[in-house]
């Protein structure tokens, strides 16, 4: 049976650990914005569906027309800082993405539109808890961080 790029539920742990990393270093401060976009499209095209969305998530909260760190005013907040902490955490969990998504042609509107077919004509609503996205579900996200995987054996 052949699946349509929106039917797959792919997990590219070589996407999402390439992008994981890079977000973690953007947004600490450590590379350019236009370096970050420049690096993303290696991991964007991948068919994980998690890794794009991330990065599309992630788009709003700085300036793409001027090359800036996110140090300073640019800086994220601490409410921003947790949600970033909570991607990458997603990112780096075996968890499939479990949101609906787009077809190609809306999509494809939506990025001719700068987001205003998205806002306009949102996506029918899903069982997910939107407080834990990209997670589908509270008890998901609470699962990964009751097993972190970095420095584990520390303690």
């Amino acid at each position: 049976m052949n699946q349509s790029w929106r039917d797959k539920h792919m997990i590219d742990r070589k996407a999402r650990d390439g992008y994981a990393e890079l977000l973690r270093h953007f947004a600490a401060g450590r590379i350019l914005n236009w370096d970050y976009e420049d690096a993303s499209d290696a991991f964007t095209d991948s068919d994980d569906p998690a890794v794009f969305r991330v990065f599309q998530a992630v788009w709003p909260s700085y300036c793409d027309p001027r090359m800036h760190y996110m140090t300073g005013k640019n800086r994220l907040d601490r409410e921003r800082r947790h949600i970033v902490a909570r991607y990458i955490l997603f990112l780096r969990s075996g968890r499939e993405y479990e949101w609906p998504l787009p077809s190609k042609k809306r999509a494809l509107l939506n990025l001719v539109t700068l987001g205003i077919c998205g806002w306009l004509h949102p996506l029918p609503p899903s069982n997910g808890d939107e407080e834990v996205w990209p997670f589908f579900r509270r008890s998901d996200l609470e699962e990964e961080i009751a097993r972190p995987r970095f420095l584990a054996g520390f303690r």
